[in-house]
């Protein structure tokens, strides 16, 4: 078994000091085999978020996979938006790694952020036929992951949460694929039918969303984050929320794979 935690939007330059070390702390209790953080970084993709979010995840379990957010594209610098989007979050994260695989998952990390669109993102045709690509050359017996920072399925309840752009596409492409587990962030909203949901036909994938880690930005639902326990053939995701100072379990979803197919188990 594998254990992922998966965070996202840290919003640096927005968080709760005492959420941070408060997930921190829970993060080297549990020890999780991988650490997916699911983008937005910082607030203004300012010099000095980047540098506190470098040295905040530099304290937390590794190894990690960071991919970025439309936060962390500057937005009013039009300059830097649309001729060097990633610079700072490059130089924060040179070694950042976009890909993990060991005798269990391999986990592919994406960047879905656009200087075109202020909230929302995309993915490029070249993207996911690299991704099945490269999905197709490891092994069998693996758990194939995606790790994103937008919405690949809109949110039941949330107004405004347009899934990822060309989110049909990367689903048909996947059509008879592997494309086991699908993580990501933005809307701010994890609680519910929206923690977790297997994606309908043509895929043949789980849909993992996390809600805010560590930012004061909640919409109200509370920090959160999910802890992804992944066993061959078997997904469990698990919502830890913020209370009375420490993060604690709150709801979970499991998933097993009946014939082929990924089904949510009734419990």
């Amino acid at each position: 078994m594998r254990t992922l935690a998966q965070v996202s939007d840290l919003h640096f330059g927005a968080e709760d000091p005492l959420v941070a070390k408060a997930l921190l702390a829970d993060l080297k209790s549990l020890a999780p085999d991988l650490l997916v953080v699911c983008g937005d970084l910082t607030q203004r993709a300012r010099t000095r978020e980047f540098v506190a979010a470098a040295k905040y995840l530099a304290e937390a379990p590794s190894p990690q996979i960071v991919v970025p957010g439309n936060h962390d594209i500057p937005l009013y610098n039009l300059y830097r938006r649309f001729r060097k989007p990633l610079r700072k979050f490059s130089r924060a994260f040179p070694d950042a790694r976009t890909e993990y695989v060991d005798d269990e998952i391999a986990v592919v990390g994406l960047n879905t952020a656009r200087s075109l669109t202020i909230k929302g993102g995309r993915i490029s045709v070249r993207q996911i036929f690299a991704l099945r690509k490269k999905f197709e050359e490891f092994p069998d017996d693996l758990t194939y992951v995606l790790a994103v920072h937008h919405n690949i399925l809109p949110h039941p309840r949330a107004r405004g949460g347009g899934k990822l752009g060309r989110a049909e596409r990367l689903l048909k492409a996947f059509a008879g694929k592997r494309l086991d587990l699908a993580l990501a962030g933005h809307l701010h909203r994890s609680a519910g039918e929206a923690l977790a949901r297997v994606v309908p036909e043509p895929a043949n994938t789980v849909f993992g969303l996390s809600g805010v880690s560590i930012s004061d930005r909640t919409r109200r639902e509370g920090n959160s984050y999910n802890l992804v326990r992944v066993e061959r053939g078997e997904i469990e995701i698990e919502r830890r929320v913020y209370r009375a100072s420490r993060f604690i379990r709150a709801e979970s979803r499991r998933f097993t794979n009946q014939a082929g197919r990924w089904r949510l188990l009734r419990e």
